[in-house]
């Protein structure tokens, strides 16, 4: 649920307006009923609204696998 309390960091990319992977704002936000994102992209995608504005794209978590030959 989001509070307005963010208590790690935002993690920006670059730009200034993209956020990264590890992002504190991704999931963080509220429905404003803004659709769509500074690139317009749909929002929301992923679990619910990031902060700010950009809406990270999807995050895709993909198995680890050890090989031992």
């Amino acid at each position: 649920m989001a509070t307005g309390h963010l208590d790690r960091p935002v993690a920006f990319a670059l730009d200034g307006y993209h956020l990264t992977l590890y992002s504190a704002a991704l999931d963080a936000g509220l429905n404003s009923r803004v659709m769509t994102d500074i690139d317009g992209e749909q929002r929301p995608r992923g679990m619910g609204y990031d902060l700010g504005a950009d809406e990270a794209g999807a995050r895709t978590y993909l198995p680890f696998v050890l090989r031992t030959d």
